[in-house]
């Protein structure tokens, strides 16, 4: 599963913070799920500057990019 904290910033900026725990996945498969939580952030178009934090467990470096997209949008401030 994946966790989606976000929050308001004071910044002029988007900021996002992706963690996921080796004992969910090897080197390989965290970096690739980082790069597919990067690449739908990139997507998003929010008009309020966030602090995004992504956590994944265990599935969830299998998801696929649809799905982690279908994750993020459903947050309220995304």
């Amino acid at each position: 599963g994946v966790r989606v904290f976000v929050k308001e910033n004071g910044v002029d900026v988007n900021r996002l913070a992706v963690s996921i725990s080796s004992k969910y996945a090897n080197a390989v498969n965290r970096n690739r799920f980082k790069r597919r939580i990067k690449e739908v952030v990139r997507g998003l178009e929010t008009e309020l500057n966030l602090d995004i934090l992504v956590e994944g467990s265990a599935n969830a470096p299998e998801l696929k990019l649809i799905e982690i997209e279908n994750i993020l949008t459903r947050h309220p401030l995304l």
